[in-house]
């Protein structure tokens, strides 16, 4: 199968290249061009079928509604730094990182991964073999020795793992004195996915906010469900309970339990065998939506319902059958519905 640009409309040749390469199914997707360049299509591919002999089966996709989750909320800023070790636990190389100063950041050179902000002037005073030294999120005592320095910055190792959070006191040592003290900022922040279980609620809301995962008493027990804003607010009008929901491209499934029209509450059904995993910007894929299938609905269907009325008979199976689903789309359609 091949999505088809709208260059396949006016070259006949590449449709032709196409099928030749070995497609043998024409994808149009409706949710660009119009009836006109659809069918130039179409007509594209017979006219190569004829001339090599071959057969493509052509798939037209009705556009959809763009029915996603919305952002989650950070947990927090903290930066993890690591060296790399051997499948024994033995350290084989520090982790290395690069320390700029936040006033003028310098970008990270290629060769390294690991980043980190200082503020507080620290940089003026620090030289190469200074040591410098932090408490991390977990409370350890942690160092950074300076390798090397690149122009206003600096090239630092460390040898165990640390968890540095934001604004984090630092202290520059060299020969076991202090030089100078400053602080890591602007620590990235970290967005943690929504974790799920077969059973769990999730709620949808209509409010453009933040989403997060549930709240959780000590023995385990729900307190407050999770929570993820859903993009389409048509689903709000017509979600009803007993409805399929699924997300993330159907690795997460549920049912709608419930819908006052600002928050559709749907009891999880589905996931991996360990649970799974939801984050921000997720496919979203509603029983009630999928019938919105977007402002081309009604050319798209007209289309199609002309291409089947041109069908020859030894297809009166399948025109029987999609003619009934065009006719009534069509006729839903025209009434506003």
């Amino acid at each position: 199968m091949v999505s088809m640009p709208s260059e396949t409309a006016t070259d006949a040749q590449l449709v032709q290249n196409l099928v030749e390469a070995g497609m043998d199914v024409m994808r149009i997707n409706c949710a660009h061009d119009g009836p006109a360049e659809w069918a130039a299509m179409v007509d594209n591919l017979r006219r190569a079928e004829q001339t090599l002999g071959w057969s493509c089966r052509v798939a037209m996709d009705l556009a959809g509604p763009r029915l996603r989750t919305g952002t989650l909320r950070a947990s927090g800023r903290v930066q993890r730094l690591a060296p790399q070790r051997d499948c024994f636990g033995r350290l084989a190389r520090p982790g290395r990182v690069w320390l700029t100063p936040a006033e003028a950041v310098a970008p990270t050179p290629a060769d390294l991964r690991l980043r980190l902000q200082i503020s507080g002037g620290l940089f003026g005073r620090i030289a190469v073999g200074d040591a410098l030294d932090f408490i991390d999120a977990r409370g350890q005592a942690h160092c950074l020795q300076v390798r090397e320095a690149r122009g206003a910055s600096w090239v630092a190792e460390i040898e165990q793992t640390a968890y540095v959070e934001e604004a984090t006191s630092v202290t520059a040592r060299r020969g076991g004195e202090s030089v100078g003290t400053g602080a890591f900022i602007n620590v990235p922040e970290i967005i943690l996915p929504i974790a799920l279980a077969v059973g769990d609620p999730l709620v949808l809301t209509r409010v453009d906010a933040p989403g997060q995962g549930a709240e959780r008493a000590a023995d385990g027990t729900i307190v407050t469900p999770a929570q993820v804003h859903c993009t389409l607010a048509a689903a709000f009008e017509c979600a009803r309970p007993g409805h399929a929901v699924w997300f993330d491209d159907g690795k997460i499934g549920g049912v709608v339990a419930a819908n006052d029209g600002e928050r559709i509450t749907v009891t999880i059904t589905r996931t991996g065998p360990k649970g799974a995993k939801l984050r921000a910007e997720k496919g979203v894929m509603a029983e009630c939506a999928m019938l919105n299938k977007g402002p081309k609905i009604v050319e798209t269907v007209r289309f199609l319902a002309d291409i089947i009325d041109r069908m020859d008979e030894h297809y009166s199976k399948q025109r029987a059958t999609l003619r009934r689903l065009a006719v009534a789309d069509l006729e839903d359609l025209k009434g506003g519905n």
